[in-house]
């Protein structure tokens, strides 16, 4: 076992995608995207806790004090290749072109926009997502700022959303004093 696992030291074999999961893609974020350059299920959180199964079930049908070094060497190195596949994801969709949407998915991308939940706070939403299980000592820094981008939009969201409730309960106190 020790023998297979160690023909292929680029995990090729653990970095396939799952066939039953399903990846991230552009045109879930962009209108007319399409599903090229999307980002592997090996990428999300489905892919890493199905490829912890698979690591579990290969340890345990090692044996106990079984050293298996190119697995020790993948678990230290997935979180920062998952980043390093999301941040290049995210590259990729910051440089596609928007000149060629029609003017319906312009109208629904600016609503989204000044709703709080424009393109690219739903990518940085479901990144901070797909990646919430890595520790903060093991976070890049642009997932770092990711992460307290969504903190602070999901906070100030609230705030804006407590606001409105107050000045409607205000304004239903008024109305009800004037009635009576």
């Amino acid at each position: 076992l020790r023998s297979l696992i160690e023909r292929d030291p680029q995990w090729g074999w653990l970095l396939a995608p799952a066939p039953d999961l399903v990846g991230i893609n552009p045109g879930d974020f962009f209108p007319g995207s399409g599903d090229e350059h999307g980002l592997s299920s090996t990428w999300t959180l489905q892919g890493t806790q199905y490829i912890r199964g698979w690591i579990a079930e290969v340890r345990s049908a090692a044996g106990k004090g079984v050293a298996l070094p190119v697995l020790d060497n993948f678990e230290k190195q997935h979180a920062e290749m998952r980043q390093s596949a999301w941040l290049k994801f995210t590259l990729w969709l910051s440089q596609q072109p928007t000149t060629s949407w029609r003017r319906d998915q312009w109208t629904d991308v600016l609503l989204d926009i000044a709703a709080g939940s424009g393109p690219v706070m739903r990518v940085f939403r479901q990144a901070n997502e797909q990646l919430a299980d890595i520790p903060d000592k093991e976070t890049r820094s642009w997932l770092r700022q990711v992460r307290q981008l969504v903190d602070l939009q999901a906070t100030s969201v609230s705030g804006v959303l407590a606001q409105k409730v107050s000045h409607g309960k205000n304004r239903i106190h008024q109305d009800l004093f004037a009635w009576l």
